[in-house]
């Protein structure tokens, strides 16, 4: 028996939003250079975090050869976006320069997010708040990043204010439907977080992280494992491998539907891209004892 119980948290753990992005169909990948300006700046690609740059202030990865769209925010700046196109040909370098904000509100609003994205979620909350009353009450944005930090901290029902709050301002915002999906899921209403999160992939255009993610663990908690597994393909797909954790919970689907091929070529990802990851050692233990079941359920040795 396993002794994993993390799949009911996982939504608070990850990754805080995503917007639209654009779809790469050309075959291939190339590599893309990032120099910011600070080590503390967060890259996005295609909507979605890749986190701090770090000491040399430079992000490097290979990625889908195609239109992409990258975001640079350096706390006190304005945010930097590019599109730009990879290719496989050559690499593609990119000088972030960025102008001091004038804006206190939106100084504010960064001051919460990154707060919030090392966990220090009290000081998040007193951000943010100080952004919505720059705003006269007004600011979605900041609303949907206090909403995280009050369920982060335990407070379901402001929480659930908040996300409703950010709604009725920007009824369109795909990522508030995800904030308040996941408050709904995490409560229980089961019905209510499958529709908040799939209204939050149709204002995504079919382009939600974090909704298909949510989406699939709904679907987990009412026993619909095909559809969690198609809702988590599509989640590990549009986090393009920021997220290996993901390939663990896909794992576990594939293990629900006795798919144990499939599930241990999960967790072996899971273990490539995360080695030393909080699972990794665990999952190092079972996967050979799951291999062995393959090899006595089909009898024959299984290919290396």
């Amino acid at each position: 028996m396993r002794v994993f119980s993390i799949i009911s948290i996982v939504i608070a753990l990850m990754i805080g939003g995503a917007s639209a992005a654009q779809k790469t169909t050309t075959a291939g990948k190339g590599e893309v250079a990032i120099a910011t300006p600070s080590s503390e700046s967060v890259v996005w690609i295609d909507g979605v975090s890749r986190g701090k740059v770090g000491h040399s202030r430079k992000f490097t990865s290979r990625i889908p050869s195609g239109p992409h769209s990258v975001r640079v925010r350096t706390v006190g700046f304005e945010d930097w976006n590019r599109q730009v196109v990879v290719s496989s040909a050559r690499p593609v370098d990119l000088l972030v320069t960025q102008t001091r904000l004038d804006n206190d509100a939106l100084l504010h609003l960064q001051k919460g997010d990154a707060f919030r994205e090392d966990n220090q979620q009290d000081q998040a909350v007193d951000e943010y708040h100080i952004a919505i009353n720059q705003r006269n009450g007004t600011y979605a944005e900041a609303y949907i990043g206090l909403s995280r930090s009050l369920f982060a901290r335990g407070g379901s029902e402001d929480a659930e204010e908040a996300a409703k709050t950010a709604i009725k301002q920007k009824p369109t915002s795909a990522e508030a439907h995800t904030v308040l999906a996941n408050l709904y899921r995490h409560l229980g209403d089961y019905d209510t977080a499958a529709k908040e999160y799939e209204e939050a992939i149709k204002l995504g255009r079919g382009f939600s992280p974090e909704g298909h993610t949510g989406l699939a663990l709904t679907y987990k908690e009412i026993d619909r494992i095909p559809d969690a597994i198609r809702e988590m393909q599509l989640g590990i797909k549009q986090n393009a491998d920021t997220e290996p954790l993901l390939y663990y919970l896909i794992g576990d689907l594939y293990e629900k539907q006795q798919d144990t091929t499939k599930a241990v070529a999960a967790y072996e990802t899971y273990l490539r891209l995360a080695p030393d990851g909080k699972l990794a050692t665990a999952l190092k233990s079972m996967i050979p004892q799951m291999k062995k079941d393959v090899q006595v359920d089909t009898g024959r040795p299984e290919k290396q």
